[in-house]
């Protein structure tokens, strides 16, 4: 995915066609396959590898000119000197013998367009900047799947293809609307809001390529992985292992989005690339499954929605002294009096929701930037001194020096302040339904009263649950990544909060088989033979060490200190508390008030009264029409003057006050 600002539209032109011959090839290509095999299958996985053949046809064009606009760029832009930076590092050599089981690998999305209209600046959209238009070229193909026979009445199938039937591939385009500025998309051209670009397309099978380096024997390599960390071996010719598509081989979920399924999706390319289908040729193109959900109630990320107590955490640490103290201080003054006076921007700082623009600043800029467009000339800290006009050097005298890095810091401290405040209440509340999947997907013996005490059904050795996946590849965001981090302690070692997740960022939960803890020599690393050890890194860098519990000077820490870290935050309870609808936000309460001790008692007294109240107003109420009719006798008795037994439609009496009708 290219800007539009970067190609001429004739060398534009040829691309398009290019896109279009190269899919026509493509989809004939498969047409000949289904002709010659007749069981060829058809999914959305399928078809993205058709939309990634189509998009090498740009590969060779503009994109020897990214990341040449600016001087340097920042970390958060991954450019591929910086993904080639993230490579996952062996095991260091020891007298611990072990085995990979499993890698659970947790990403951000690559590089993509804005997330929303924001504005920006002043100029932002003005038809002179090259931030005006975004157009898109890596599009999005779908075909739907082929007819099933067999088909029962309520859905149900068996498995059966109509080969018969043509399949067709649909090309998603967002240039419907062309008629601006009455009729236009958010960003005035062809790109979704939040799309995935070329670029973040290419970080992505970078990140496979890493992961393929570091895990995949497949004989072709001029560095072989040692056995200890060889998760899917290529060489070995045994045929009945499960099909490398199948999810005791291979678990995905990602959020409904366009750029986190397609860079998950673009990972397993990078990953495996004609291997997945290596042993198992004749089954024809593979199946892979990608689970998510309503976009609206994933909890891939935190999710007030999902767990509405959140917004009351949010609410505590924005009010604190601490988070007061940030926003009265000079610096965030200035930052604001730059935002307001000089870029434009909305907002105060302290207003919520998408008109504060100290909310929207990192995007802003980290979206010019990565994409080599242009930054107002004030923020932009890569131009020589020499470069800047007369107006931006005086605004410099005024706001100082770094202007773009400050800005950023701005922002992001803004959002992680609120993710680490009391000690992480945010993130482990709000990354707790997340961590509640992981756990199950994550291989490890399991005992009933493991699952009892962790409050998590179906876990991984339960005969209803399957396998637990070699690899298990979730795609989020930022707001993944980071809450992530946070939930697991170990303070500013482990995630200081001023680092936010790059594009493309990537965590890595490895699984170790203990073979041989090596007695006596290795008694300090915790670790005992027949038990498991997990390793985790972070864009290739080793953070075990900093978990509490764990070695500080060994990378494998017993998988138990990771199990109790997360066991307390991962029972799912943002589930319980239901979700924030208009007329359901007093579900909180009740949950709480019959959970506790005092609150029984105060529903015991509650009813106590209630009965007492209700007692004597029925007393009080009705009492008085039941003499009427009634005499009382020389003993003070009351005696009855009418018939028992009459009919008692006619025993209605009316009250004068109100003329009510009352029966007896």
């Amino acid at each position: 995915m290219m800007e539009a600002m970067d190609i001429e539209p004739q060398q534009k032109n040829k691309l398009r066609l290019s896109i279009t011959t190269s899919c026509n090839t493509r989809a004939t290509e498969i047409q000949r396959v289904a002709s010659l095999k007749k069981v060829l299958k058809f999914s959305l996985a399928t078809v993205l590898f058709a939309v990634i053949e189509s998009s090498f046809a740009l590969e060779g064009t503009g994109k020897e000119n990214w990341y040449g606009r600016y001087p340097v760029y920042p970390e958060y832009c991954s450019t591929p000197s910086q993904m080639g930076r993230r490579t996952i590092p062996p095991l260091k050599s020891s007298s611990v013998e072990t085995s990979l089981l499993q890698v659970i690998t947790v990403i951000r999305h690559g590089a993509r367009t804005p997330y929303s209209a924001h504005g920006c600046w002043s100029d932002y959209f003005s038809p002179s900047s090259d931030t005006a238009v975004w157009d898109c070229d890596l599009t999005t193909m779908t075909a739907p799947p082929r007819r099933w026979r067999g088909s029962t009445s309520n859905g149900d199938s068996d498995n059966i293809l109509d080969v018969t039937d043509p399949s067709f591939l649909f090309e998603k385009r967002y240039d419907a609307l062309d008629d601006p500025p009455l009729l236009r998309n958010s960003l005035n051209g062809t790109c979704e809001m939040g799309q995935l670009l070329l670029r973040g397309y290419e970080q992505q099978i970078a990140n496979g390529k890493i992961l393929r380096e570091a895990y995949v024997r497949d004989g072709t390599s001029n560095e072989p992985i040692m056995d200890d960390m060889v998760l899917f071996d290529f060489t070995d010719t045994a045929t009945d292992e499960p099909l490398l598509s199948e999810e005791s081989n291979l678990y995905v979920r990602a959020d409904d989005d366009q750029r986190t399924m397609m860079s998950g999706q673009v990972l397993l390319r990078g990953l495996f690339g004609d291997l997945l289908g290596k042993r198992q040729e004749s089954s024809g193109n593979p199946i892979i499954k990608i689970h998510t959900a309503d976009r609206s109630q994933d909890i891939i990320s935190p999710s007030p929605r999902v767990c509405p107590i959140l917004n009351e955490l949010e609410a505590k640490a924005e009010a604190s002294g601490g988070f007061q103290a940030f926003l009265d201080s000079d610096e965030a003054q200035t930052m604001e009096r730059l935002i307001q006076k000089e870029l434009g921007g909305r907002g105060d700082g302290r207003s919520s929701g998408w008109d504060d623009f100290a909310d929207d600043a990192l995007d802003c800029l980290m979206t010019t930037i990565c994409t080599d467009l242009s930054l107002p000339n004030i923020i932009d800290d890569f131009k020589r001194p020499e470069g800047r006009d007369e107006n931006s050097g005086r605004l410099r005298d005024t706001y100082g020096e770094n202007l773009f890095e400050r800005l950023a810091n701005y922002s992001i401290r803004r959002y992680t302040y609120v993710t680490r405040y009391n000690n992480a209440a945010y993130a482990k509340l709000g990354i707790a339904p997340l961590w509640a999947e992981i756990v199950k997907k994550m291989y490890r013996p399991v005992t009933k009263a493991t699952i009892s005490d962790m409050g998590i059904s179906d876990m991984p050795g339960d005969a209803s649950n399957p396998p637990t996946p070699k690899l298990a590849l979730f795609s989020g965001h930022d707001t993944t990544i980071m809450p992530l981090l946070a939930s697991l302690g170990g303070g500013d070692d482990l995630w200081n909060g001023d680092e936010w997740p790059p594009y493309a960022s990537m965590v890595l939960i490895e699984i170790h088989s203990v073979i041989n803890d090596g007695g006596s020599i290795n008694a300090h690393s915790g670790l005992s033979s027949g038990g498991l050890a997990f390793r985790l890194l972070h864009d290739g860098r080793i953070l075990t060490p900093m978990i509490p519990k764990c070695p500080s000077d060994y990378e494998l820490c017993d998988l138990s200190v990771l199990l109790d870290i997360v066991g307390p935050h991962s029972d799912l309870n943002c589930f319980g508390k239901g979700l924030k609808d208009s007329d359901d936000s007093t579900k909180i309460t009740f949950s709480e008030i019959f959970t506790s001790p005092v609150g029984m008692f105060s529903i015991f007294l509650a009813a106590l009264l209630w009965f007492v109240i209700g007692g004597c107003f029925t007393y009080l109420y009705i009492f008085p029409y039941s003499l009427k009719g009634k005499k009382l006798n020389k003993d003070g008795d009351v005696s009855t003057t009418t018939p028992l037994n009459k009919n008692i439609g006619e025993d209605k009496y009316m009250d004068e006050d109100n003329k009510d009708k009352h029966i007896i």
